[in-house]
């Protein structure tokens, strides 16, 4: 059979979120200080008021990510295919890149497809690893002998979920875009 798939798949990382600034510093800190149990704001040092993983916002540095990758985008020219994560901070990229840069033509077609999204940390969602620890002792457990790509959370998903979800959207873009340029905004395991 001749399968005609997609000419080029571009994979975008959204920008720096408020979450992903908080794990650089926590999950680094020197470890002689108090570790919080809580991803902290780096304004106020005070925990995220955070609810939904879908809802967590792009930060100054996360805007400013986007803007360069428009610039690199502008250069490779158009998609005719565009699928993005539905978390706010995938779709606030994909927002800054199509206005920095001109790669869609009018027959662009849009997907906001739900199965882009982040894995989802269910029961866990905010808390650092030495919150999990402590807060969570059987989850922590269950995390290093099960090791972090088959580790689902209450609640949550794990990596082979992901997976399962980012095979089935490339069969999708066999059908629905061959030979055609692809751009997927989504997070850090696509």
């Amino acid at each position: 059979t001749n399968v005609a798939w997609p000419r080029n798949i571009v994979l975008v990382r959204h920008g720096e979120s408020l979450l992903n600034a908080s794990v650089g510093s926590v999950e680094s800190a020197d470890p002689a200080i108090e570790r919080p149990k809580f991803f902290l704001d780096q304004s106020t040092g005070h925990p995220l008021n955070l609810t939904r993983d879908r809802d967590i916002p792009l930060t100054e540095e996360g805007r400013r990510q986007a803007r360069e990758t428009a610039r690199v985008l502008a250069e490779i020219g158009t998609f005719s295919y565009v699928m993005v994560s539905p978390h706010v901070r995938a779709r606030k990229t994909w927002s800054i890149i199509d206005r920095w840069a001109n790669i869609q033509h009018r027959d662009t077609q849009f997907v906001l497809e739900e199965r882009l999204r982040d894995r989802d940390m269910g029961a866990l969602f905010g808390y650092t690893h030495y919150g999990i620890e402590t807060d969570f002792p059987h989850e922590y457990i269950r995390y290093k002998r099960d090791g972090q790509y088959l580790f689902r959370p209450i609640g949550g998903g794990n990596y082979e979920d992901v997976r399962a979800r980012i095979f089935a959207v490339i069969g999708k873009l066999k059908n629905d875009a061959p030979r055609q340029n692809i751009l997927m905004v989504s997070h850090d395991v696509p």
